[in-house]
């Protein structure tokens, strides 16, 4: 509902601007953060933002992987909750680049596997998980389909863990900070 004041309506209007210290950590996630956003409404408990988040040196942990995001971005038209996603975490091998694209609403994020050049699926999760073409079977193939798992479940947001921002350089910051999470 409308907060109000001795009968006058609450405004928001606040521009938000990242400095260079701010980084997010969570979820297999740790990247500094830059961008502004613009936050308003008339109610405090569903504020809009409009503006644009992105990732700098980033990295993101997949399938026991680590994977350098070369772009991360939020945008943000509208509710909080509820960002525009455009991120590509990729592990790049001499012979194969590949990785994970996240797009999509926050709410509803679409999660793909990234290879360039282009390979069927099989062949994107096994470059990733262990660096090369598959093989016939055998461990490697139980490797490659455990794998496969944890992308069902990673679509389906079932991990517990939060996410923490916090100052470069500082130790304090806060496990619960309220988050939307890219799976």
């Amino acid at each position: 509902g409308r907060a109000t004041s001795g009968g006058r309506a609450l405004r928001i209007a606040v521009q938000v601007a990242l400095g260079d210290d701010v980084r997010i950590q969570g979820r297999g996630l740790t990247a500094r953060l830059r961008g502004s956003l613009d936050v308003s409404g008339t109610a405090l408990a569903e504020p809009r933002l409009t503006g644009t988040v992105e990732t700098v040196d980033g990295d993101y942990l997949a399938y026991g992987q680590r994977l350098d995001i070369e772009r991360g971005v939020l945008r943000f038209t509208g509710p909080a909750d509820n960002p525009a996603l455009d991120v590509l975490a990729v592990r790049t091998n001499p012979q194969q680049r590949v990785g994970v694209q996240i797009t999509g609403r926050a709410q509803s994020p679409v999660v793909r596997l990234y290879a360039d050049p282009d390979l069927p699926d099989a062949e994107k999760l096994s470059w990733l998980v262990l660096g090369r073409s598959s093989a016939a079977g055998g461990a490697e193939a139980a490797l490659v389909q455990q794998a496969a798992m944890s992308l069902l479940t990673q679509r389906s947001g079932t991990s517990g863990k939060g996410i923490a921002v916090f100052r470069e350089g500082s130790h304090d910051y806060n496990e619960d900070f309220p988050h939307q999470s890219l799976n």
